[in-house]
């Protein structure tokens, strides 16, 4: 997984705190939980890529950070994330609104577990609140798109500094 150089700071400045160490194993197991809670949602390449799964990996992610390390730290996160290149700026625009939406949730729900978290996450794809990319390739409200007929993501590189030969 590739990380922007403003991501790679703030875990390097979060690992040097006291309980740093705690917050970086927090902060990759609320990724991994993201990830797999997805799958398990909303599983299928056509879900996961663009689609359903990935509107809410991108969602719970962020509402799981925000109740961790608070909404200003999760905001510069996920925006220096989404940042890091290949993605199409619908894509990228998706997902930093899928993003506001998780954060959202966080501050609707502060003390949700992570399993009302996800129910309410879930609730939010379903009703609409989130971001897909229809079959057209165009930007979709969740409601309006069928599961699993969402566009296959286009193939795009990702720009890294050329090295000298």
């Amino acid at each position: 997984v590739f990380m922007a150089p403003e991501e790679i700071v703030m875990l390097a400045t979060m690992g040097a705190r006291p309980n740093g160490l705690d917050d970086l194993v927090d902060f990759f197991a609320i990724r991994s939980q993201a990830s797999g809670a997805a799958e398990q949602q909303h599983a299928g390449p056509r879900s996961i890529s663009d689609g359903h799964g990935d509107a809410f990996r991108h969602t719970y992610w962020n509402a799981l950070m925000t109740q961790r390390f608070g909404e200003d730290w999760t905001r510069q996160f996920a925006t220096a994330h989404e940042q890091l290149g290949g993605n199409p700026p619908h894509r990228e625009a998706m997902d930093l609104y899928n993003n506001e939406i998780g954060r959202q949730l966080a501050r609707e729900h502060p003390e949700a577990s992570p399993e009302e978290l996800a129910a309410a996450v879930d609730r939010a794809v379903r009703d609409g609140r989130t971001l897909v990319i229809g079959a057209d390739d165009e930007i979709a409200w969740s409601d309006r798109v069928a599961e699993h007929s969402t566009g296959a993501p286009s193939l795009t590189d990702i720009p890294l500094p050329a090295g000298e030969r």
